[in-house]
């Protein structure tokens, strides 16, 4: 299965780059599959999925897009997205949606169907008539040249300004990074404003939890039932690996060639991408 090129989100094009291995979460300090960059306008997708699972990678990003161009963050979360990401798949493999792209070729020039003229024919209730009855019907369809269709682009969805701000021609992203630099130089003339710096865990940097002088290790997964991906923390004796989301149990294996106690580059002792079998002997 080749992937596309390019998607187009609410009129936007985004490119779709396929990168080697696994891509980090900003921030998080995890690895996935998948990710979607709104200012960049790139969606990369890990080779490291093949075929309909690529594709679904592709669909769950693109759908992450979409509820973020049309305001819907509330529910722009994994796991709508990953319910979206089933569901639709599935709708899209199985159901014939050319009647969405109602389009005709006239020798060898693009042209638009009018519907108005498809429904005042009666030939667009839902049933086709045979080849020779359509034929028919098309020639008298009245059919309009693909160039005198407004091609007016379409515009981004209004979004409300940011609470507390004027209104400005400056996009959102830049007033933010304005303020951020705003926020950054106040604190820097007055030091007593700084918050103090937080410790980070040290597991973040071992990849080691402790608990009750028991040592649970860093294992990536990733869940072949419902594409969740993350990082579960594991005795090093155990079989398998929990997903989050659907508890689907995951063999879990050394994250490298090397064996255990090696870590990935992403600090992992394991990983968990098959699926366990209850008889299976390790």
């Amino acid at each position: 299965m080749t992937l596309p090129e390019k998607l187009t989100i609410n009129s936007i094009p985004y490119k779709v780059l396929l990168v080697d291995g696994f891509i980090e979460e900003d921030g998080k300090g995890g690895v996935q599959l998948g990710d979607i960059n709104p200012w960049r306008q790139e969606i990369q997708v890990s080779k490291e999925a093949q075929g309909e699972y690529a594709a679904k990678i592709l669909l769950h990003e693109a759908i992450h897009g979409i509820l973020s161009e049309y305001g819907l963050e509330r529910i722009n979360n994994e796991k709508t997205v990953s319910a979206l990401t089933a569901g639709f798949y599935d709708f899209i493999k199985t159901n014939d949606l050319s009647f969405i792209r109602h389009r005709t070729e006239v020798g060898n020039k693009q042209k638009i169907v009018d519907p108005r003229s498809l429904h005042s024919i009666g030939a667009y209730d839902g049933v086709l008539p045979d080849p020779e009855t359509w034929n028919k019907l098309l020639s008298r369809v009245r059919v309009i040249p693909a160039e005198s269709v407004e091609t007016k682009p379409k515009s981004r969805p209004k979004q409300l300004p940011l609470v507390g701000s004027a209104h400005s021609n400056f996009p959102v992203a830049e007033m933010i990074e304005q303020k951020l630099e705003s926020i950054k130089s106040e604190r820097e003339q007055d030091p007593a404003s700084q918050e103090p710096q937080r410790e980070e865990p040290e597991h973040w940097t071992t990849g080691i939890k402790n608990h009750d002088g028991i040592n649970y290790y860093r294992t990536f997964y990733i869940c072949q039932n419902c594409g969740e991906s993350g990082k579960r923390y594991q005795r090093e004796e155990s079989k398998y690996v929990k997903c989050h989301h659907c508890s689907t149990k995951l063999k879990k294996v050394p994250a490298t060639d090397e064996g255990f106690p090696t870590r990935d580059a992403f600090g992992s002792f394991f990983k968990a991408v098959d699926l366990y079998k209850e008889d299976e002997k390790l």
